[in-house]
C-alpha cells in the first residue's frame, strides 16, 4: 500500500477491513467511528472556508445512473462486492 494515497479507501478503511475479517466487531466499530469522526472534522473546516467536497475520480450520474469514473469516458462502474478470503 506504500504507492496509495493517505486518502484512498484501501488505506483509510484497511484496519475496519481488518477487524470485519477478523470477527473483531469492536475494534471495527471504534475503527469505524474514528474515520466518521475524522470526516466531520474535515467537512467543518471545508464548510467554514467555504469550500465543497467533491470526489477525485468519479462524477454522479443522472437520476439512477450511478457514478461514472472520470477516466472511463462515461462508463459505468458497477458496485464491487466486498470479498472475504477465510484462511
Amino acid at each position: 500500500m506504500e504507492t496509495l494515497g493517505t486518502s484512498e479507501s484501501m488505506v483509510v478503511w484497511k484496519e475496519v477491513m481488518q477487524a470485519l475479517v477478523m470477527k473483531d466487531w469492536p475494534r471495527a466499530k471504534a475503527a469505524k467511528h474514528e474515520i466518521e469522526e475524522k470526516q466531520r472534522v474535515l467537512e467543518n473546516i471545508r464548510r467554514k472556508e467555504g469550500k465543497q467536497w467533491a470526489p477525485k475520480y468519479f462524477v454522479k450520474g443522472v437520476g439512477a445512473d450511478g457514478w461514472h469514473w472520470r477516466g472511463g469516458q462515461g462508463k459505468h462502474v458497477p458496485q464491487s462486492p466486498l470479498v472475504i478470503h477465510h484462511y
